[in-house]
């Protein structure tokens, strides 16, 4: 939230800027973070890309993903399980994307998030399935 923060105001107090943020929009396409196939060589942005986000909602809507899913995880697993998840789909994010789409840049955690989904899933499916298998007689 804090590196978004200053793209907002760095970018937003520029006046020939283009990439003003708002609540759908406004990028900095030129921030070392973000993703750019054309700058692959740089390692670190592949982990980088998500702390930018596009718009004020794309923010909102991540963060609260992460937290909804992400303190019902740490419930169940550990915190460097949850955080591992996470961090490991962000990089899988950036890897299928760069395969996918190699002409497009790349914003957001949504790799993270949608790993935390993926986690979220496995762990009903196995809760399910240990319940499945228990008898309770009353």
């Amino acid at each position: 939230i804090v590196v978004f923060i200053y793209y907002v105001v760095t970018y937003n107090n520029k006046p020939s800027s283009s990439s003003i943020v708002t609540a759908s929009s406004g990028v900095p396409i030129d921030s070392i973070f973000i993703y750019n196939p054309t700058k692959r060589h740089e390692v670190w942005r592949f982990l980088t890309y998500m702390f930018i986000h596009n718009g004020y909602v794309h923010l909102a809507f991540n963060c609260l993903l992460q937290v909804v899913l992400g303190l019902l995880l740490e419930i169940v697993h550990k915190f460097w399980r949850v955080g591992l998840v996470y961090l490991l789909g962000v990089i899988a994010g950036s890897l299928a994307h760069s395969v996918s789409d190699p002409f497009v840049l790349l914003a957001g955690a949504s790799g993270g998030c949608y790993a935390l989904i993926g986690a979220h899933l496995a762990t009903v499916i196995m809760v399910c399935w240990v319940f499945s298998f228990s008898t309770v007689y009353f």
